[in-house]
Protein backbone atom coordinates (compact mmCIF):
# COMPACT_ATOMS: atom_id res chain seq x y z
CA UNK A 1 0.00 0.00 0.00
CA UNK A 2 1.42 3.28 -1.17
CA UNK A 3 1.49 5.34 1.97
CA UNK A 4 -0.81 8.99 1.63
CA UNK A 5 1.74 12.05 1.48
CA UNK A 6 0.68 15.10 3.54
CA UNK A 7 0.84 18.05 1.68
CA UNK A 8 0.83 20.31 5.11
CA UNK A 9 4.69 20.72 5.56
CA UNK A 10 5.38 21.61 2.14
CA UNK A 11 2.57 23.95 1.93
CA UNK A 12 3.97 25.39 5.45
CA UNK A 13 7.47 25.62 3.85
CA UNK A 14 6.38 27.62 0.62
CA UNK A 15 4.34 29.91 3.17
CA UNK A 16 7.15 30.88 5.01
CA UNK A 17 9.66 31.29 2.13
CA UNK A 18 6.88 33.95 0.38
CA UNK A 19 7.01 35.95 3.80
CA UNK A 20 10.72 35.27 4.18
CA UNK A 21 11.91 38.84 6.05
CA UNK A 22 8.45 40.29 7.15
CA UNK A 23 7.48 39.94 10.52
CA UNK A 24 4.46 37.20 10.72
CA UNK A 25 2.42 39.69 12.96
CA UNK A 26 2.12 42.85 9.76
CA UNK A 27 -1.07 43.17 8.89
CA UNK A 28 -2.64 45.20 5.35
CA UNK A 29 -2.47 49.11 6.15
CA UNK A 30 -6.11 48.85 4.82
CA UNK A 31 -8.67 46.78 2.71
CA UNK A 32 -11.54 48.55 0.75
CA UNK A 33 -14.62 45.82 1.30
CA UNK A 34 -17.83 46.79 -0.23
CA UNK A 35 -17.11 50.64 -0.53
CA UNK A 36 -15.80 50.71 3.07
CA UNK A 37 -12.15 50.56 4.08
CA UNK A 38 -11.10 48.60 7.21
CA UNK A 39 -8.22 49.25 8.91
CA UNK A 40 -6.08 46.63 11.85
CA UNK A 41 -5.81 49.90 13.81
CA UNK A 42 -7.62 52.74 14.77
CA UNK A 43 -6.95 55.77 12.06
CA UNK A 44 -4.84 58.92 13.39
CA UNK A 45 -7.35 61.23 11.24
CA UNK A 46 -11.29 59.89 11.95
CA UNK A 47 -10.21 57.78 15.01
CA UNK A 48 -12.12 54.93 13.84
CA UNK A 49 -11.09 51.35 12.47
CA UNK A 50 -13.56 51.50 9.45
CA UNK A 51 -15.42 54.20 7.44
CA UNK A 52 -17.50 54.71 4.44
CA UNK A 53 -17.83 58.38 2.43
CA UNK A 54 -20.98 59.25 4.24
CA UNK A 55 -18.72 58.75 7.52
CA UNK A 56 -15.85 60.97 6.23
CA UNK A 57 -18.50 63.80 5.06
CA UNK A 58 -20.63 63.50 8.35
CA UNK A 59 -16.43 63.89 10.36
CA UNK A 60 -15.46 66.59 7.42
CA UNK A 61 -18.84 68.93 7.60
CA UNK A 62 -18.74 68.68 11.44
CA UNK A 63 -14.85 69.94 11.63
CA UNK A 64 -15.86 73.12 9.05
CA UNK A 65 -18.73 73.84 11.07
CA UNK A 66 -16.40 73.85 14.32
CA UNK A 67 -13.98 76.15 13.03
CA UNK A 68 -11.44 73.29 12.38
CA UNK A 69 -11.22 73.89 8.87
CA UNK A 70 -7.36 71.98 8.65
CA UNK A 71 -8.83 69.13 9.95
CA UNK A 72 -12.22 69.26 7.77
CA UNK A 73 -9.55 69.47 4.34
CA UNK A 74 -7.95 66.54 5.60
CA UNK A 75 -11.48 65.39 5.78
CA UNK A 76 -12.35 66.02 2.45
CA UNK A 77 -9.47 65.46 0.62
CA UNK A 78 -9.08 61.57 2.12
CA UNK A 79 -12.04 61.31 1.26
CA UNK A 80 -11.98 61.94 -2.70
CA UNK A 81 -8.36 59.65 -2.28
CA UNK A 82 -10.08 57.02 -1.09
CA UNK A 83 -13.66 56.76 -2.91
CA UNK A 84 -13.20 59.21 -6.00
CA UNK A 85 -16.12 57.04 -7.35
CA UNK A 86 -18.42 57.88 -4.88
CA UNK A 87 -21.90 60.11 -5.40
CA UNK A 88 -20.82 61.78 -2.12
CA UNK A 89 -17.73 63.49 -4.11
CA UNK A 90 -19.54 66.75 -5.55
CA UNK A 91 -20.81 67.32 -2.04
CA UNK A 92 -17.05 66.74 -0.45
CA UNK A 93 -15.71 69.11 -3.29
CA UNK A 94 -17.60 71.71 -2.32
CA UNK A 95 -17.34 71.32 1.00
CA UNK A 96 -13.41 71.22 0.44
CA UNK A 97 -13.87 74.86 -1.42
CA UNK A 98 -15.42 75.89 1.87
CA UNK A 99 -12.75 74.63 4.12
CA UNK A 100 -10.25 76.39 1.77
CA UNK A 101 -11.84 79.35 2.08
CA UNK A 102 -12.14 79.53 5.59
CA UNK A 103 -8.43 78.91 5.31
CA UNK A 104 -7.48 81.83 3.07
CA UNK A 105 -6.40 79.25 0.93
CA UNK A 106 -8.59 81.25 -2.38
CA UNK A 107 -7.13 79.80 -5.32
CA UNK A 108 -7.36 76.31 -4.14
CA UNK A 109 -11.00 77.01 -2.69
CA UNK A 110 -11.37 79.02 -6.56
CA UNK A 111 -10.27 75.55 -7.75
CA UNK A 112 -12.34 73.33 -6.32
CA UNK A 113 -15.61 75.34 -6.45
CA UNK A 114 -14.69 75.47 -10.52
CA UNK A 115 -14.35 71.66 -10.34
CA UNK A 116 -18.42 71.75 -9.05
CA UNK A 117 -19.58 74.00 -11.29
CA UNK A 118 -18.28 72.30 -14.04
CA UNK A 119 -20.04 69.65 -13.33
CA UNK A 120 -23.28 68.07 -14.95
CA UNK A 121 -25.86 67.73 -11.85
CA UNK A 122 -28.31 65.32 -13.93
CA UNK A 123 -31.41 64.71 -12.13
CA UNK A 124 -30.46 65.20 -8.64
CA UNK A 125 -31.58 68.13 -6.94
CA UNK A 126 -29.28 68.24 -4.43
CA UNK A 127 -26.36 68.19 -6.81
CA UNK A 128 -27.99 70.46 -8.82
CA UNK A 129 -27.78 73.08 -5.81
CA UNK A 130 -24.87 72.46 -5.02
CA UNK A 131 -23.30 72.77 -8.87
CA UNK A 132 -25.33 76.55 -8.44
CA UNK A 133 -23.66 77.71 -4.69
CA UNK A 134 -20.40 76.86 -6.05
CA UNK A 135 -20.61 79.74 -8.98
CA UNK A 136 -21.97 81.50 -6.43
CA UNK A 137 -18.91 80.81 -3.96
CA UNK A 138 -16.16 80.50 -7.07
CA UNK A 139 -17.26 84.25 -8.19
CA UNK A 140 -17.24 85.50 -4.57
CA UNK A 141 -13.84 84.08 -4.19
CA UNK A 142 -12.34 85.64 -7.34
CA UNK A 143 -14.06 88.90 -6.30
CA UNK A 144 -11.81 88.94 -3.31
CA UNK A 145 -9.02 87.45 -5.18
CA UNK A 146 -8.67 90.80 -6.72
CA UNK A 147 -9.64 89.14 -10.37
CA UNK A 148 -13.27 90.47 -10.70
CA UNK A 149 -13.77 89.79 -14.19
CA UNK A 150 -13.72 86.63 -14.07
CA UNK A 151 -16.01 86.99 -11.16
CA UNK A 152 -18.17 89.04 -14.19
CA UNK A 153 -17.82 85.58 -16.47
CA UNK A 154 -18.85 82.79 -13.51
CA UNK A 155 -22.00 84.97 -13.00
CA UNK A 156 -22.64 85.79 -16.29
CA UNK A 157 -22.50 81.64 -16.80
CA UNK A 158 -25.38 81.72 -13.89
CA UNK A 159 -27.64 83.91 -15.74
CA UNK A 160 -27.61 81.45 -19.00
CA UNK A 161 -28.74 78.82 -16.94
CA UNK A 162 -32.60 77.78 -17.08
CA UNK A 163 -33.26 76.95 -13.95
CA UNK A 164 -32.42 79.08 -11.74
CA UNK A 165 -35.17 80.48 -8.91
CA UNK A 166 -36.30 83.67 -8.91
CA UNK A 167 -34.31 84.89 -5.83
CA UNK A 168 -31.29 83.24 -7.74
CA UNK A 169 -31.68 85.01 -10.06
CA UNK A 170 -31.77 88.54 -8.08
CA UNK A 171 -28.56 87.16 -6.70
CA UNK A 172 -26.69 86.60 -9.66
CA UNK A 173 -27.46 89.72 -11.02
CA UNK A 174 -26.59 91.80 -7.59
CA UNK A 175 -23.63 90.16 -7.56
CA UNK A 176 -22.46 90.83 -11.19
CA UNK A 177 -23.11 94.34 -10.25
CA UNK A 178 -20.76 93.98 -7.59
CA UNK A 179 -18.15 92.46 -9.53
CA UNK A 180 -18.37 95.03 -12.29
CA UNK A 181 -18.23 97.87 -9.90
CA UNK A 182 -14.66 95.81 -8.45
CA UNK A 183 -13.91 95.93 -11.75
CA UNK A 184 -14.12 99.27 -12.25
CA UNK A 185 -17.07 99.96 -14.58
CA UNK A 186 -19.43 101.52 -13.06
CA UNK A 187 -21.54 102.47 -16.04
CA UNK A 188 -22.85 98.82 -16.39
CA UNK A 189 -22.41 98.32 -12.46
CA UNK A 190 -25.48 101.08 -12.38
CA UNK A 191 -27.24 98.78 -15.02
CA UNK A 192 -27.07 95.80 -13.09
CA UNK A 193 -28.03 96.96 -9.78
CA UNK A 194 -31.11 98.76 -11.39
CA UNK A 195 -32.00 95.67 -12.79
CA UNK A 196 -31.81 94.59 -9.26
CA UNK A 197 -34.21 96.83 -7.93
CA UNK A 198 -36.88 95.49 -10.67
CA UNK A 199 -36.47 92.14 -9.94
CA UNK A 200 -36.66 92.60 -6.62
CA UNK A 201 -40.14 94.68 -6.92
CA UNK A 202 -41.03 92.60 -9.35
CA UNK A 203 -40.71 89.59 -6.70
CA UNK A 204 -42.21 91.85 -3.79
CA UNK A 205 -45.77 92.19 -6.10
CA UNK A 206 -45.78 88.36 -6.29
CA UNK A 207 -45.20 88.33 -2.19
CA UNK A 208 -41.13 86.81 -2.62
CA UNK A 209 -38.73 88.10 -0.22
CA UNK A 210 -36.02 89.60 -1.73
CA UNK A 211 -33.52 88.65 1.73
CA UNK A 212 -31.59 91.87 1.52
CA UNK A 213 -30.41 91.86 -1.29
CA UNK A 214 -32.55 95.23 -2.88
CA UNK A 215 -30.79 96.60 -0.16
CA UNK A 216 -27.42 95.97 -0.58
CA UNK A 217 -27.97 96.72 -4.32
CA UNK A 218 -29.09 100.25 -3.58
CA UNK A 219 -26.42 100.82 -1.75
CA UNK A 220 -23.40 99.43 -3.86
CA UNK A 221 -25.66 101.74 -6.70
CA UNK A 222 -25.76 104.88 -4.13
CA UNK A 223 -21.77 104.18 -3.59
CA UNK A 224 -20.95 104.75 -7.36
CA UNK A 225 -22.29 107.92 -7.21
CA UNK A 226 -20.59 108.69 -3.73
CA UNK A 227 -17.39 108.04 -5.59
CA UNK A 228 -18.41 110.39 -8.48
CA UNK A 229 -18.92 112.89 -5.61
CA UNK A 230 -15.71 112.65 -4.40
CA UNK A 231 -14.00 112.88 -7.53
CA UNK A 232 -15.05 116.26 -7.67
CA UNK A 233 -12.64 118.82 -6.65
CA UNK A 234 -13.10 122.35 -5.45
CA UNK A 235 -10.67 124.81 -6.30
CA UNK A 236 -10.72 128.96 -7.30
CA UNK A 237 -11.06 131.04 -9.47
CA UNK A 238 -14.56 131.19 -8.00
CA UNK A 239 -16.25 130.96 -11.71
CA UNK A 240 -14.21 127.10 -11.77
CA UNK A 241 -15.29 127.09 -7.68
CA UNK A 242 -18.77 127.29 -8.84
CA UNK A 243 -19.04 125.15 -11.57
CA UNK A 244 -17.56 122.35 -9.37
CA UNK A 245 -19.48 123.05 -6.59
CA UNK A 246 -22.55 122.54 -8.50
CA UNK A 247 -21.84 119.64 -10.18
CA UNK A 248 -20.91 118.54 -6.47
CA UNK A 249 -23.77 118.91 -4.77
CA UNK A 250 -25.56 117.48 -7.68
CA UNK A 251 -23.93 113.94 -6.99
CA UNK A 252 -24.42 114.35 -3.67
CA UNK A 253 -28.23 114.41 -4.18
CA UNK A 254 -27.80 111.16 -6.10
CA UNK A 255 -25.92 109.77 -3.95
CA UNK A 256 -27.97 110.76 -1.09
CA UNK A 257 -31.20 109.46 -2.81
CA UNK A 258 -29.81 105.81 -2.98
CA UNK A 259 -29.19 105.95 0.23
CA UNK A 260 -32.22 106.93 1.35
CA UNK A 261 -33.22 104.19 -1.01
CA UNK A 262 -31.34 101.36 0.96
CA UNK A 263 -32.94 102.78 4.17
CA UNK A 264 -36.59 102.12 3.13
CA UNK A 265 -35.65 98.64 1.55
CA UNK A 266 -33.00 97.30 4.14
CA UNK A 267 -32.20 95.77 7.13
CA UNK A 268 -30.56 97.32 10.38
CA UNK A 269 -27.55 97.09 9.29
CA UNK A 270 -27.52 98.24 5.70
CA UNK A 271 -29.78 100.67 7.22
CA UNK A 272 -27.20 101.83 9.34
CA UNK A 273 -24.38 102.23 6.54
CA UNK A 274 -26.25 103.93 4.45
CA UNK A 275 -27.57 106.80 7.11
CA UNK A 276 -23.89 106.94 8.04
CA UNK A 277 -22.68 107.20 4.43
CA UNK A 278 -25.48 110.18 4.13
CA UNK A 279 -24.07 111.79 6.99
CA UNK A 280 -20.42 111.56 5.29
CA UNK A 281 -22.04 113.27 2.30
CA UNK A 282 -22.67 116.18 4.33
CA UNK A 283 -19.55 116.36 6.19
CA UNK A 284 -17.34 116.02 3.69
CA UNK A 285 -18.64 118.69 1.88
CA UNK A 286 -18.30 120.74 5.14
CA UNK A 287 -14.64 119.74 5.09
CA UNK A 288 -14.00 120.59 2.01
CA UNK A 289 -15.87 124.03 1.41
CA UNK A 290 -14.13 125.14 4.99
CA UNK A 291 -10.83 123.72 3.58
CA UNK A 292 -10.42 125.69 1.00
CA UNK A 293 -7.46 128.24 1.20
CA UNK A 294 -8.64 131.78 0.83
CA UNK A 295 -7.87 133.82 -2.09
CA UNK A 296 -4.67 135.54 -1.61
CA UNK A 297 -5.86 138.52 -3.80
CA UNK A 298 -8.09 139.21 -0.92
CA UNK A 299 -7.01 142.00 1.74
CA UNK A 300 -6.92 141.13 5.74
CA UNK A 301 -10.43 142.88 5.80
CA UNK A 302 -11.99 140.58 2.88
CA UNK A 303 -10.25 137.31 4.50
CA UNK A 304 -11.93 137.38 7.41
CA UNK A 305 -15.46 138.88 5.69
CA UNK A 306 -14.99 135.97 3.55
CA UNK A 307 -14.32 133.48 6.07
CA UNK A 308 -17.24 134.41 8.26
CA UNK A 309 -19.54 133.90 5.07
CA UNK A 310 -18.46 130.29 4.61
CA UNK A 311 -18.82 129.06 8.23
CA UNK A 312 -22.68 131.09 7.95
CA UNK A 313 -23.36 129.17 4.96
CA UNK A 314 -21.55 125.89 5.78
CA UNK A 315 -22.90 125.40 9.24
CA UNK A 316 -26.04 124.22 7.28
CA UNK A 317 -24.07 121.19 6.33
CA UNK A 318 -23.14 120.26 10.00
CA UNK A 319 -26.66 120.42 11.33
CA UNK A 320 -27.83 118.14 8.38
CA UNK A 321 -25.00 115.40 8.72
CA UNK A 322 -25.80 115.64 12.15
CA UNK A 323 -29.78 115.34 11.85
CA UNK A 324 -28.98 112.28 10.16
CA UNK A 325 -26.32 110.47 12.06
CA UNK A 326 -29.07 110.50 15.25
CA UNK A 327 -32.10 108.96 13.32
CA UNK A 328 -29.75 106.36 12.05
CA UNK A 329 -28.81 105.94 15.29
CA UNK A 330 -32.38 105.05 16.29
CA UNK A 331 -32.80 102.23 13.32
CA UNK A 332 -29.23 101.29 14.44
CA UNK A 333 -29.63 100.45 18.12
CA UNK A 334 -32.69 98.51 17.05
CA UNK A 335 -30.28 96.10 15.34
CA UNK A 336 -27.68 93.49 16.97
CA UNK A 337 -26.08 93.06 13.01
CA UNK A 338 -25.38 96.84 12.94
CA UNK A 339 -22.73 97.13 15.53
CA UNK A 340 -19.64 98.21 14.12
CA UNK A 341 -22.07 100.78 12.33
CA UNK A 342 -23.41 102.24 15.31
CA UNK A 343 -20.03 102.97 17.10
CA UNK A 344 -18.97 104.33 13.53
CA UNK A 345 -22.36 106.91 14.15
CA UNK A 346 -21.63 107.51 17.58
CA UNK A 347 -18.60 108.60 16.98
CA UNK A 348 -19.31 110.99 14.04
CA UNK A 349 -22.26 112.94 15.80
CA UNK A 350 -19.80 113.13 19.04
CA UNK A 351 -17.08 114.69 16.74
CA UNK A 352 -19.99 116.99 14.71
CA UNK A 353 -21.82 117.99 17.59
CA UNK A 354 -18.49 119.64 19.53
CA UNK A 355 -17.90 121.34 16.00
CA UNK A 356 -21.73 122.55 15.95
CA UNK A 357 -21.31 124.00 19.38
CA UNK A 358 -18.05 125.23 18.96
CA UNK A 359 -19.03 127.25 15.62
CA UNK A 360 -18.22 130.99 16.21
CA UNK A 361 -21.06 131.81 13.40
CA UNK A 362 -23.66 130.60 15.83
CA UNK A 363 -25.08 133.73 17.87
CA UNK A 364 -25.51 133.15 21.27
CA UNK A 365 -29.36 134.14 20.95
CA UNK A 366 -30.29 132.12 17.85
CA UNK A 367 -31.56 129.29 19.75
CA UNK A 368 -32.97 128.41 23.18
CA UNK A 369 -32.03 125.28 22.56
CA UNK A 370 -27.84 124.57 22.15
CA UNK A 371 -29.11 121.09 21.09
CA UNK A 372 -28.63 120.49 16.72
CA UNK A 373 -32.45 118.89 17.14
CA UNK A 374 -33.84 122.11 17.79
CA UNK A 375 -31.59 124.19 14.38
CA UNK A 376 -32.28 121.33 11.74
Amino acid sequence: MIPRLSFLPLAAALAACAHAGAPASVAPARLVLDGAVVRPHPDPLTGLTSYDPPVLLHLADEARRSADPARAVALYERLLAEFPASELAVAATFGLGMAREARRELALAARAYEDVAGRDPGADEAARRTVIDAHFRLAGVLVAHDDAWRAVAVFDRVLGRTDLSAFDRLQAVVGRGVALRRAGDDAAAETAFVRALTLAEDGRGRGESDGGLAAEAALEWAEIAARRYEEVKLAFPVPTLREALASKCEQLLAAQHRYLRAIRLGDGRIAAAAGFRVGWLYESLYEALTGLAVPSELTQEQREVYEQEVRSRVSVLVKKAILVYEKTLLVGRGSAEAGPWVHKLETALDRLRALYLDDPSRSAGATADRSPRGGA
